[in-house]
């Protein structure tokens, strides 16, 4: 089990037979989000690697409907990504601008697809802010963040062509 405890709650991973849940407790407050997580067993080396979970479909489309105007079938988007969930309330974007869901649509990015990669991507995608922002001091000392928009390339690369020069 791993685990992380706080202030503000407990937070824990389960794995059991392929399977992966979630855990938040919060005062009196338990969430249990079972089976969200499951890992594919392989059989054969040939075996499907999934490439993108149903939910993301889903979120993915209502990110197309906003960019094509249309702001209620994004919103409906969005409802059909929650209700693959148990329990979720339904997203409301009565009187919300565009600007609005898309905010919302990153959100659900963010809670949806925590644990699948894709959150630089999306950073690098929506222009997002870094976290912690770039120029803050590492905790340890040593130095600071810096802008990760692009990763550096290896050394090896540089060795092997003179012509890319040297990185800041």
């Amino acid at each position: 089990m791993l685990g992380g405890s706080g202030t503000s709650g407990d937070v824990s991973l389960v794995s059991s037979a392929g399977a992966v849940a979630l855990r938040v407790a919060h005062g009196s407050t338990n969430v249990e989000i079972e089976g969200c997580l499951r890992v594919p067993e392989m059989t054969a080396a040939s075996a499907p690697t999934p490439a993108a979970g149903y939910q993301n479909l889903f979120i993915d489309s209502s990110d197309h409907k906003l960019k094509r105007k249309d702001s209620s079938g994004a919103v409906t988007a969005i409802n059909n990504a929650r209700n693959t969930r148990t329990g979720m309330p339904q997203f409301d974007g009565t009187g919300l601008t565009a600007a609005q869901i898309k905010t919302q649509i990153i959100e659900e990015r963010r809670r949806e697809l925590f644990l699948e990669g894709h959150r630089l991507g999306d950073v690098r995608r929506y222009g997002l802010p870094l976290n912690p922002a770039v120029g803050t001091t590492y905790a340890a000392g040593g130095g600071t963040y810096g802008n990760q928009g692009c990763f550096p390339l290896p050394d090896v690369e540089r060795i092997n062509n003179p012509n890319i020069g040297t990185q800041p």
